[in-house]
C-alpha cells in the first residue's frame, strides 16, 4: 500500500515538473515574440520619423526657394515694366520710369510671369548646398523641370508630383519607400504687393491728376504699402514707389522700387 502511494507521489511530481517546463517554455517563447514585435515597432517608428524629417526638409527648402523666386519675379516685372506696353526712360542709374500705354493682355502677362518664375526658381534652388542625399536628388528633379507652375495674375501654385522619400535601417535589412505630392502657394496679397492690374489701374488714374502733388496723394491713398515720392526731371513729373517692407532678393534685403513719368518737355522735344 505504501509503495503504491509513493509511486503516485512520484508521478505527481513528474507531472508538476512537466507542467512547470511547459509554462516556462511558453513564457520564453512569448518573451521572444514580444521582443521581436517591439523591434518591429521600433523599426516602424524610425521609418516614420526619418520619412517625416525628409519630407519636412524638402518642404522647407522648396517653399523658401519658391517664395524668393516669386518675389524676385515680381520685383523684376515692375522694375522692367514687363506687364505694360510702354515707353521707358532711364532717368537715373537705378530706376526706370514708365510712360504707360496700357497693360498687356492677361494671358501674355501670366505666361511671361510663369516662365520668369521657373527660371528664377531653378536658379534659387540650385544655389543651395545640401549634404543630405534626398535633398540633392531634388536638385535633379528641379533641373529637369519635373514640376508644374500655375499663375492666375494674383497667386501662383507650384506643384511636385510623386516625390519619393526612402528609409533604410542601419543594418540595411529594412527598406521602405514613400511618395508624396508637394504643393506650395504664393500670393501677392500675403506679401503686401498689389497685382499688375491694380498697379496699372492706379497709375492710369493717379498720373492723370493735374498736378504732381495731387498724383502723389492719389498714389499714397491707393497703394498704402508703398512710400511715394514725387520728383522733377527737366520739367517731367516723376512718381517713385518704394515698398515699405524689405524682401530677400538676390541674397540681400531690398525694397521693390519702380516709378512712372508724366511727360511734358520731353514729349515736346520729341515732336
Amino acid at each position: 500500500m505504501g509503495e503504491v502511494m509513493n509511486k503516485r507521489g512520484d508521478i505527481s511530481v513528474l507531472v508538476l515538473v512537466f507542467l512547470v517546463l511547459i509554462v516556462t517554455g511558453a513564457a520564453i517563447v512569448s518573451f521572444y515574440l514580444s521582443l521581436s514585435n517591439q523591434n518591429k515597432i521600433v523599426a516602424n517608428v524610425d521609418y516614420v520619423d526619418n520619412i517625416y524629417l525628409q519630407e519636412q526638409d524638402a518642404n522647407f527648402y522648396l517653399k523658401q526657394a519658391g517664395e524668393n523666386a516669386f518675389i524676385k519675379t515680381y520685383s523684376d516685372f515692375v522694375k522692367d515694366g514687363s506687364y505694360l506696353s510702354i515707353d521707358s526712360f532711364t532717368l537715373d542709374k537705378e530706376i526706370k520710369y514708365f510712360n504707360s500705354k496700357g497693360i498687356l493682355n492677361t494671358e501674355e502677362i501670366n505666361n511671361k510671369f510663369k516662365e520668369q518664375f521657373e527660371t528664377n526658381f531653378i536658379k534659387e534652388f540650385q544655389g543651395y548646398k545640401f549634404e543630405k542625399d534626398n535633398l540633392g536628388s531634388l536638385n535633379d528633379i528641379i533641373s529637369r523641370k519635373e514640376f508644374s507652375v500655375n499663375f492666375n495674375g494674383e497667386s501662383l501654385i507650384l506643384t511636385f508630383k510623386q516625390i519619393k522619400f526612402s528609409f533604410v535601417d542601419s543594418n540595411k535589412k529594412f527598406q521602405a519607400d514613400y511618395t508624396s505630392d508637394l504643393l506650395f502657394g504664393f500670393e501677392f496679397k500675403k506679401y503686401k504687393l498689389p497685382s499688375f492690374v491694380e498697379i496699372n489701374n492706379v497709375e492710369s488714374f493717379c498720373m492723370d491728376k493735374p498736378t504732381i502733388d495731387e498724383a502723389k496723394t492719389c498714389f499714397e491713398s491707393s497703394l498704402v504699402n508703398f512710400d511715394v515720392s514725387s520728383l522733377d526731371s527737366n520739367g517731367n513729373s516723376l512718381i517713385q514707389l518704394k515698398t515699405k517692407q524689405s524682401y530677400l532678393i538676390d541674397n540681400s534685403l531690398k525694397s521693390v522700387i519702380f516709378g512712372f513719368v508724366k511727360l511734358w518737355y520731353l514729349l515736346s522735344r520729341l515732336k
